[in-house]
């Protein structure tokens, strides 16, 4: 492909947003440096907390980790996707997160 061609391929993509999710287990928000901890050294998720977003009030819609990243996954309650407990496999009705993003390329 000449370079003249790549450049306007390249121009006519659209961009997309990268997004992650950082899921983690009884992990209080105080506990790093950036929310004022003077115990934590945290230097990596500080610099994360600066570029990105903070949620500072959040509440989970199911407080056990496992069905709550099930929902996360499929946008349904967990009583919808059929995990209700750990160690259960995921049944979701309809696509999930992950399909969804690999549709959108």
């Amino acid at each position: 492909m000449s370079s003249g061609l790549a450049s306007a391929v390249t121009a006519a993509a659209p961009r997309r947003p990268k997004v992650v999710f950082i899921l983690v287990d009884q992990w209080r928000a105080q506990a790093f440096g950036y929310r004022g901890d003077a115990n934590a050294q945290t230097p990596a998720i500080d610099a994360l907390a600066r570029e990105s977003f903070d949620f500072v009030n959040a509440v989970s819609g199911f407080p056990v980790c496992s069905p709550y990243r099930g929902s996360l996954m499929t946008g349904q309650y967990a009583v919808r996707h059929g995990l209700v407990v750990n160690d259960v496999e995921l049944k979701p009705n309809g696509a999930t997160l992950g399909e969804t993003f690999r549709q959108a390329g």
